[in-house]
């Protein structure tokens, strides 16, 4: 997402929201604000990015909203980013309206939700969010759907799937499986397990080796709102 940030934005200035509470909207934020450079990062100690510190009483989150984007304007920040956690998206969502297309969105995977498009509607059109797989553009998500009846495929079920799909390439490669053994098969820079949209593989530090794919919020010509794949390096 940082390098999308830096490609589409002339001299990004980001100001970058998340929730101090959340290990991994912790990590979100510090990961993209490290590799975007904290020369390109506006106000990233203020507490009002902080979503976790604003108030719990939603009435509240119309005034907060302003005052933020009040300091955006104010520092000249040219972007937003919200990295933050499921429990914060009513509050950024807040965030979305209010700032109404003024500065371009982008946003961590926990903004990739159904209640972005259903609250957000126009002011989330254009909003860039990064996923770990495209769900909706995959045939996974098609056959999911008929064999579960179910609509609700995301990259979350995604995740799930090749997790266990991995878990059984590794317990299949022993003869006695141990936890030990098992750690082994997936650290083995041979290993591989298909996935529900690619083939899964690890990196040497554990991690897994793939991009995060890039969606847009999009409005189709009969006024609904969904999430489409886009190029990553645009």
């Amino acid at each position: 997402m940082a390098r999308y940030a830096v490609a589409r934005f002339d001299s990004p200035k980001v100001m970058v929201f998340y929730n101090s509470n959340s290990n991994y909207s912790n990590s979100l934020s510090e990961e993209f604000i490290n590799e975007l450079g904290r020369l390109n990062v506006v106000l990233p100690e203020d507490p009002d990015v902080d979503l976790s510190t604003w108030s719990e009483n939603p009435q509240d989150w119309p005034e907060m909203a302003d005052r933020v984007i009040s300091k955006a304007r104010r520092n000249q920040a040219n972007v937003f980013m919200l990295a933050i956690s499921a429990g914060q998206l009513p509050k950024a969502l807040e965030i979305v309206r209010l700032n109404q297309r003024e500065f371009p969105l982008l946003g961590g995977d926990d903004v990739y939700s159904p209640d972005t498009l259903v609250q957000g509607q126009d002011n989330a059109l254009g909003m860039v969010v990064a996923v770990a797989s495209d769900a909706e553009g995959s045939r996974f998500s098609e056959r999911s759907s008929q064999l579960w009846g179910t609509a609700d495929v995301n990259w979350r079920t995604i995740t799930a799937y090749d997790a266990v799909q991995a878990l059984m390439r590794a317990i299949d490669g022993q003869e006695q499986p141990t936890r030990e053994g098992v750690q082994e098969e997936l650290s083995s820079p041979n290993f591989s397990a298909p996935g529900a949209i690619d083939i899964i593989r690890f990196r040497e530090d554990g991690d897994y080796d793939g991009d995060a794919q890039l969606v847009e919020v999009q409005k189709d010509d009969e006024g609904r709102y969904y999430f489409r794949g886009i190029d990553n390096n645009k």
